[in-house]
């Protein structure tokens, strides 16, 4: 019964971390703060990346659900029509970078699919043979060589993150441990 009520208290955190974070964009527009040589568009910019900051910070919606998130608000804020907000919303993906960045994702996700994120952390564990310190000289022994491998540092975390996380699991490191933290 306590499981339950903690899961309605934390499903009820985020739908209030949630709301006051579409409240952001939604204040900028009808009743815009004035900001010292800033155009009111610039403003309500500005108030959806606070309310994404806050939604991804706070994990509150999944990262993607967010993102999308972050795109619609902008939509809906933008300057002109909604044609026009729209166009200005999603002006970024004419650029290649957020594709390269899908890319990079990618391959995270087929180190994980393949296995060989798991057997990265295997090795690694097996090194560490129990030492957090062992471990963490480890990971950071691997940068020089991979970054030869694969010189583009977002590919390059993309791939290493899923073995990390497998570390950190193999381990039984929560989330919220400094290792974690000083690793990502």
């Amino acid at each position: 019964m306590s499981e339950d009520r903690a899961s309605t208290r934390l499903q009820q955190r985020r739908l209030i971390v949630t709301a006051i974070a579409f409240a952001f964009p939604v204040m900028a527009s009808i009743a815009p703060p004035t900001i010292d040589d800033l155009s009111p568009w610039g403003v309500r910019v500005l108030s959806v990346v606070i309310a994404g900051l806050i939604l991804w910070m706070s994990e509150a919606m999944p990262i993607a659900a967010t993102s999308l998130g972050v795109v619609a608000m902008l939509a809906l804020v933008g300057p002109g029509t909604s044609d026009e907000a729209l166009k200005t919303a999603l002006a970024g993906f004419e650029s290649p970078a957020p594709y390269f960045l899908l890319c990079a994702l990618a391959l995270g996700a087929a180190t994980v699919k393949t296995g060989l994120a798991r057997r990265l952390a295997q090795m690694l564990v097996r090194g560490a043979r129990g030492s957090g310190r062992r471990l963490y000289a480890q990971m950071m022994a691997m940068m020089p060589p991979m970054a030869v491998l694969v010189p583009s540092a977002l590919t390059r975390t993309a791939m290493l993150i899923p073995t990390y996380e497998s570390v950190f699991q193999t381990h039984r490191i929560r989330r919220g441990h400094p290792l974690p933290r000083l690793v990502m």
